[in-house]
């Protein structure tokens, strides 16, 4: 643009500079009073040139503003196209900036929930692990508890006397027992304590077993005059073995305060004091 009128101005000052030389030279002299017809017609036709050269000027003039005009669209056309060629390429980058701003925000988010999974893996790991800890700690408890007593239920029935076919009585201290018969006595002990008596048919089973390993047990009570009914025996038979309330409770299916109750109201019957053992208290 500054070009374009760079050149107008350069162009009318030629121009105005043109016609001051052409009114000059046409002014007559003063000093000159007459002139040859000869000269006349040489100062026509020198205007007549002058005349000419304006005019070609002028064409040139208009030309070059002509040129510089289609010259300043085309640039300006150029300018607006990189214009726009800037915008869609900002347009662009700035597209490219927010996809990498998700791409990297869903980075952090995966590798948060991978953290998080984890974290959570090894806690629950921790927990099982703790669990299982306690419930081996508990079944080792369990298991010397139950060794115990059957150690106690071996003395016991080492130390008890056992009526055989002829009816003599003799205790099993003063037999001679082999290990393999020992280990099948702790063997019935153990399936009486893994009962489950929750019916009659149940309660014949069972008892037919206990009576094998302790077969005065009920025969000792009964001549003692006590009459007890069928779930009383049952809640004596497992007192014998010497059970956990929890697990007598398991055998018969009912709760553990059931079977306190029930313990309660057999003692209340028979007269027993509230502290003592029920089944050291009815053999003794």
């Amino acid at each position: 643009m500054v070009t374009l009128q760079t050149t107008r101005t350069y162009s009318i000052g030629l121009v105005i500079l043109f016609l001051s030389s052409v009114v000059t030279a046409s002014q007559p002299r003063a000093h000159i009073t007459s002139e040859p017809i000869t000269q006349k017609l040489g100062e026509y036709e020198t205007l007549v040139e002058y005349q000419q050269m304006y005019q070609q000027l002028q064409d040139s003039i208009h030309k070059v503003i002509a040129m510089n005009e289609s010259l300043f669209h085309q640039i300006q056309f150029e300018v607006d196209l990189k214009d726009q060629q800037l915008v869609q390429k900002s347009s662009e980058i700035e597209t490219y900036k927010k996809d990498m701003e998700a791409a990297s925000y869903k980075r952090k988010l995966f590798m948060g929930i991978i953290a998080a999974l984890l974290v959570l893996s090894i806690l629950a790991g921790y927990i099982i692990w703790s669990s299982a800890m306690r419930k081996r700690n508990n079944l080792v408890h369990i298991i010397e508890t139950k060794m115990k007593q059957l150690e106690a239920h071996v003395a016991e029935l080492l130390s008890s006397p056992i009526v055989h076919h002829n009816g003599n009585t003799m205790s099993l201290s003063a037999i001679d027992i082999s290990g393999a018969s020992c280990e099948e006595e702790l063997e019935k002990i153990r399936e009486l304590q893994a009962s489950t008596i929750l019916t009659n048919e149940d309660w014949d089973v069972f008892k037919k077993k206990f009576t094998r390993v302790y077969p005065l047990f009920f025969t000792k009570i009964k001549s003692k005059g006590y009459v007890l009914t069928q779930s009383e025996e049952r809640l004596l038979a497992l007192e014998k073995l010497k059970l956990r309330t929890s697990e007598v409770a398991n055998i018969l299916g009912i709760s553990p305060k059931s079977f306190l109750t029930s313990r309660y109201r057999l003692k209340k019957k028979l007269n027993i004091p509230k502290e003592a053992c029920l089944v050291a208290f009815m053999e003794g």
